[in-house]
């Protein structure tokens, strides 16, 4: 991962800015629309926007009495596609994966199998499902990558009806669907693995004793 990349991780681990971010790619260009919709004063979303601009994760796409600012999608993919890699490396050091399943991932190409597009939807869409839902707990950047692969492995099962999992292939080009679901169950595991291995641990082996622990 790059300098820039890891510098723009680490803002956007913080769910602030994070907000900010998500209301830029949703269409709220402005520090005066961002700080209304965030409950913010005007001064504090200026300064998260001048921060983010200066990672030139976003640019100003017009000048006037106004900054108006859009995303670099560019440096998102890079962003991404370098975190989701991380991660699998990551995963390789636990015992929750094979190996050899996680490099036919990496084989695969991770671009091929999680189309930019795909991408650009959700994190594009996120502040619109707000309207629709009333609120929600602000996320990180991390929190959000695991959320997606949630979603997509939950797309899978028809709901009401609808197979959204054979629209989203379809819609994005998804070249291998059955790589694409492998790659979403195991970005997903990691969202409960810490907890069930606390539970089942204690189950097997009994209470923990380490010092202070009582």
């Amino acid at each position: 991962m790059s300098e820039k990349t890891n510098q723009i991780e680490k803002l956007l681990s913080v769910p602030e800015y994070m907000a900010v971010f998500l209301f830029v790619a949703g269409g709220n260009n402005y520090a005066s629309a961002i700080a209304k919709r965030l409950d913010k004063k005007q001064p504090t979303a200026s300064k998260q926007l001048k921060k983010l601009e200066e990672t030139e994760l976003i640019e100003v796409a017009e000048r006037g009495k106004a900054k108006k600012f859009k995303v670099n999608w560019d440096i998102f993919f890079e962003m991404f596609y370098n975190h989701l890699n991380s991660s699998l490396e990551y995963r390789k050091g636990t015992l929750i994966e094979d190996i050899k399943d996680i490099n036919s991932l990496q084989e695969e190409g991770l671009r091929n199998l999680v189309p930019p597009e795909l991408v650009k939807t959700v994190f594009k869409g996120y502040t619109s499902g707000i309207e629709v839902v009333g609120g929600g707990r602000k996320k990180g950047f991390g929190e959000m990558v695991m959320s997606f692969f949630s979603a997509l492995k939950n797309m899978h099962e028809e709901i009401e009806g609808e197979n959204y999992w054979e629209k989203l292939i379809e819609e994005y080009n998804v070249g291998n669907e059955d790589k694409l679901y492998e790659l979403a169950d195991t970005m997903e595991i990691y969202n409960w693995f810490l907890e069930y291995n606390a539970i089942t641990s204690r189950l097997l082996i009994g209470p923990f004793e380490g010092k202070g622990n009582e």
